[in-house]
């Protein structure tokens, strides 16, 4: 039978917990306890609404099934206060929680066991495809997205098995039980042949990799050398697939970061600010069931023996994430303390240890050059742990096999999947490389597409937008790596101009036609997308005010624009840039020349024209003795007297533009 929907958890009537809605997803209310969610009748409609979630928590009784269930705990009580967003279709939700379901969060949040946890910001649009389901359903599947993680552990996963509301998107822990996947579809992969053909270091790693997938785990990505066996990479690949039950989506990537030790929780769409820390040798690294095994952490001493002190090599570290954060909406900060916990098990705290912990130990099951570099898991979890391999020994170019197998690491730490096909143009590929130096087009239209670019959030805000500087005839400036995100974003800059000049805006479409896609099977191929052709991009020229003195809309999807005004009078001005409906990335670069304006110069009254001198004078004095109305240009208009003559000197004394 189909399923029906649970609209943001049923639509805020019918709950789980109600007989049709179990009875449709095979779930007992007796074992699962009644959840309801109520709103007011304006919930998403443009009024603040209050959602309340309660969940009763089932006691067995001790007897025969039919006394079970019947006395019901309450166990706990989220309140929340939707904001919706009328412009831009984003809304704030403020959360109340009490109860068990505080006292669970606590450990997870690190607040106290009941109060108000914070403020989410959300945008529907970007958590389901444009042209899939009405604005109304992309709400509801917003707040279920964050409703869900509330909810008591088998109650949750009973509605992401099932498929309900907001179960696509919600963050897992690492391990969060049995899945339902087929057990054929990892058998599939690892057939007996295959595994025959295959030397033990790989066929320890993808059996590894399978036992986890079984378990429920996700498995972090890894970071292959150039020599490693295209047929294992090729099985890890379809694992990867199988253990994220990914689709193959554009700018290949899962969520991005919703909590940060800085920022606390974190709306989607915002620019974040990440901390990373150097843990100590001697930190565990657990076993995250990927065939490599665990142990102590030795990156000092390892990376030491390179480079002979961290003084040394963490400024390449350092250069990674500045160069990060000059192509993204994520700023990142050192955090020099770190406490020595496990890596991949506890958030970054601010003075304890980052957000992001690099650590490295001697991999198993690898070869001594080769095989995996590095690996990463996926956010809130950016820890990344190298293999002490002698592959790093090579530092020509600036250390850039270290960097970018780094680079590439932090990659999947901000959300993003490998990137097919091998042809070393992507720093997401699979394989390391030093063809060129830190990300390229594709990894800066996946991380501006969860973060923004390096302007966000000021660009989006017109009344502290970010400054151009000052400028005259005959300065040309602008910007590159910028984008318009989604269908809701608008870029707004400021420039001074200091003369009259004719203002020429020139924006253009920035990223270039090429083929990418997920990794699957030997990662040979992509599909070819013009990732120029997104957005109808459109240019503003405004005041201060926000009045606008011209605008450009011509060329249509993919097209440049070109703006051209005369402006004479100086002073501050802003520029606006906007895009059309499509919610998906469009990368544009923005020109600015400022030229000779074209206004006709009032006191050049003859020939040789361009030049002011005597013979203008003399022209002027003939159209005023002759009463011209040209030569009317002072009050009391209507009347030819001194205050003309004078405006007409002062006017000469000025020059022409």
């Amino acid at each position: 039978m189909a399923r029906p929907p649970v609209d943001a958890i049923c639509h805020f009537g019918p709950c789980l917990g109600s007989e049709r809605v179990n009875t449709a997803y095979g779930l007992s209310s007796r074992e699962a306890g009644p959840v309801s969610v109520r709103a007011g009748p304006d919930a998403l409609r443009g009024s603040p609404t209050t959602l309340e979630l309660a969940h009763q928590a089932r006691r067995s009784s001790a007897g025969s099934d039919a006394k079970r269930g019947k006395t019901a705990d309450s166990c706990g009580r989220v309140r929340l206060r939707v904001y919706p967003g009328a412009r831009t279709g984003r809304f704030a939700m403020k959360i109340r929680i009490t109860g068990c379901i505080a006292a669970s969060l606590a450990a997870l949040a690190g607040t106290a066991a009941a109060g108000t946890v914070g403020t989410i910001a959300l945008t529907p649009t970007d958590l389901i495809p444009e042209s899939i389901a009405h604005p109304d359903v992309l709400s509801q599947h917003a707040i279920a997205q964050r409703l869900l993680p509330l909810l008591p552990e088998a109650h949750r996963e009973a509605i992401e098995s099932a498929g309900g509301f907001g179960a696509e998107l919600v963050e897992r822990p690492a391990r969060r039980g049995v899945i339902s996947l087929p057990t054929e579809t990892v058998e599939s992969v690892l057939t007996p042949e295959f595994l025959a053909s295959i030397d033990d270091n790989g066929r320890a790693m993808v059996t590894a990799m399978a036992e986890s997938i079984r378990a429920g785990r996700i498995i972090p990505m890894v970071c292959f050398a150039p020599d490693a066996d295209p047929a294992v990479i090729a099985a890890v690949n379809k694992l990867h697939q199988i253990a994220m039950n990914t689709n193959g989506s554009r700018y290949q990537g899962t969520d991005r970061w919703t909590v940060t030790a800085t920022d606390g929780l974190v709306g989607s769409g915002n620019p974040i600010t990440l901390t990373y820390s150097f843990v100590p040798d001697g930190t565990f690294i657990p076993d995250l069931g990927i065939g490599v095994g665990s142990g102590n952490s030795v990156l000092f001493s390892w990376l030491n023996g390179i480079y002979g002190s961290p003084s040394n090599w963490q400024p390449l570290f350092a250069q990674v994430f500045a160069r990060w954060s000059e192509l993204i909406g994520v700023t990142y900060v050192y955090e020099p303390n770190d406490d020595g916990a496990n890596t991949n098990s506890v958030p970054g705290v601010l003075g304890v240890r980052g957000d992001v912990r690099i650590g490295a130990f001697n991999l198993a099951n690898d070869s001594i050059n080769g095989g995996t570099l590095a690996y990463n898991n996926f956010p809130n979890d950016g820890d990344m742990i190298f293999d002490t391999d002698n592959f790093f020994n090579n530092t020509a170019s600036n250390s850039r096999r270290l960097r970018n197998v780094a680079a590439h690491e932090h990659g999947h730490g901000l959300g993003m999947l490998h990137v097919c096909p091998i042809n070393n143009t992507k720093l997401m590929e699979p394989f390391a490389t030093t063809a060129f130096d830190g990300p390229q087009l594709d990894d800066i239209l996946g991380g501006q597409r969860r973060y923004g670019d390096k302007f966000e959030p000021q660009s989006d805000d017109p009344s502290n937008p970010p400054t151009l500087g000052a400028h005259g005839v005959g300065d040309f400036f602008g910007l590159q790596n910028v984008s318009i995100d989604d269908d809701s974003d608008i870029d707004v800059y400021k420039f001074t101009l200091t003369e009259p000049a004719e203002v020429q805006i020139t924006v253009a479409p920035d990223a270039g036609a090429y083929s990418q896609g997920p990794q699957v099977g030997a990662c040979t191929s992509g599909s070819f997308t013009d990732y120029n052709a997104i957005h109808d991009l459109q240019v503003f020229l405004l005041n201060t005010n926000f009045i606008p003195l011209g605008s450009a809309n011509t060329t249509g999807i993919g097209g440049s624009e070109q703006l051209n005004v005369q402006v004479l009078q100086p002073g501050d001005y802003l520029i606006q840039v906007f895009g059309s409906s499509a919610n998906d990335i469009q990368r544009y670069q923005l020109g600015v020349f400022l030229a000779q304006t074209d206004v006709p110069c009032t006191a050049d009254l003859a020939a040789p024209f361009g030049i002011l001198n005597i013979f203008d004078l003399q022209a002027y004095i003939n159209l005023y003795n002759s009463q011209d109305p040209s030569a009317d240009l002072a009050a009391p208009f209507g009347l030819f007297n001194i205050f003309d003559l004078q405006a007409y000197i002062n006017i000469f004394n000025q020059g022409c533009p």
